[in-house]
C-alpha cells in the first residue's frame, strides 16, 4: 500500500533517519521492482542523504528510463518542493535557523537544478520542466541563465502564454524593457481572451519572500491583470498612445480608459510643448 510506505519513510526522515529510509525503500524494491513511485522516492531520499547524492540518484533515473525525462521531473519536483518546503521553514522559524539548515536548503535547491537540468535536456521542449528549471534559477539570483532555459524552451514552444509571461518578466529583471515590452505585447496578441478579466485578477501568487542568506531570490510569478500594468505602464512611459489604446481596448472598465489616455494625450501636449519651447 503505497498510502503506508510513504508515511513510514515521512516519518524516518522527520526522524533524521534518512539511511534507514532509504533501506525501506530498497527492501520494497526487491518485492516490487518496477514501482514507480519507489524508484523516484529512493532518487529524493539518496539526494537527501549526502551532497553527492543526486549523482547516484540521476544515474538511476537515467538507468531506469534512458531516453525519457518524466522520472527526472517526478524526482525533481519532489526535491524542488523540499528545497522550497526548507526555505520556508527558514522563514517561519528564524530564531531556530543554523548555518546547517541554511546549507541543507540549498544543497536540495542544487540538486533540484540537477535533476531539471538533466530532464529539460532529455526533453527540450516540455514546458513544465522549462518553466521550474528558470524560475528556479532566479530564485538563485542567476537571471541570464533564466532567460536562456526559457529562449531555448520558446523555440518548441512559441505561443506558449505562461513560458511567454515567465520570458518577459526574466527581461525586465535583467534591465531588458524593450525587449520584455515586445513579449509583454505579443502574449496580449497571442492570448486577449486571458486579458478580459484583468480588474478582477489582481492576486500576485508569490513564492515567498526568500532569505538571501539562502543565496535565492523572491521570483513573483505575476497575475494576467498585473502583466496588463505593466505593459499600460510601459506604453505610457513611452508616450505611445496608439498602442495603449490597443492594450486598453483588451479589457477594463472603458471610462477609466478614456481616463488613461485623456492623460497620455494631455502629457504628449505638454511634452511636445517643451520641445518647442527649447527649440
Amino acid at each position: 500500500d503505497e498510502r503506508t510506505w510513504r508515511s513510514s519513510v515521512d516519518y524516518l526522515v522527520r526522524q533524521g533517519k534518512v539511511t534507514d529510509a532509504i533501506r525501506l525503500v530498497k527492501a520494497l524494491l526487491k518485492i516490487s521492482p518496477a514501482a514507480r513511485p519507489l524508484q523516484v522516492q529512493l532518487a529524493v531520499l539518496q539526494v537527501e542523504e549526502d551532497a553527492g547524492g543526486v549523482i547516484s540518484a540521476l544515474r538511476n533515473l537515467r538507468r531506469l528510463d534512458p531516453s525519457g525525462s518524466q522520472l527526472l521531473l517526478e524526482a525533481g519536483e519532489l526535491v524542488y518542493q523540499g528545497a522550497t518546503g526548507a526555505i520556508q521553514e527558514l522563514l517561519d522559524e528564524e530564531d531556530r535557523v543554523s548555518p546547517e539548515r541554511v546549507l541543507r536548503a540549498r544543497r536540495r535547491m542544487k540538486a533540484a537544478e540537477v535533476l531539471y537540468r538533466a530532464a529539460v535536456w532529455q526533453s527540450p521542449g516540455h514546458a513544465r520542466c522549462s518553466l521550474v528549471l528558470s524560475r528556479l534559477l532566479l530564485w538563485r539570483g542567476r537571471r541570464e541563465e533564466s532567460i536562456v532555459v526559457l529562449a531555448r524552451a520558446l523555440r518548441f514552444l512559441p505561443q506558449d502564454k505562461q513560458m511567454l509571461l515567465d520570458f518577459g518578466i526574466a527581461l525586465d529583471r535583467v534591465g531588458m524593457r524593450d525587449e520584455s515590452l515586445n513579449v509583454m505585447t505579443m502574449v496580449c496578441k497571442l492570448h486577449p481572451n486571458c486579458c478580459q478579466d484583468r480588474k478582477q485578477d489582481k492576486r500576485v501568487r508569490s513564492l515567498q519572500d526568500l532569505n538571501l542568506s539562502c543565496g535565492i531570490q523572491q521570483v513573483v510569478e505575476p497575475s494576467l491583470g498585473e502583466i496588463m500594468e505593466f505593459v499600460e505602464e510601459r506604453f505610457y512611459n513611452k508616450s505611445d498612445l496608439k498602442s495603449l489604446r490597443g492594450v486598453l481596448e483588451m479589457g477594463g472598465d472603458r471610462k477609466e480608459n478614456d481616463c488613461k489616455l485623456s492623460v497620455l494625450q494631455e502629457k504628449i501636449g505638454i511634452d511636445d510643448m517643451t520641445r518647442a519651447a527649447s527649440d
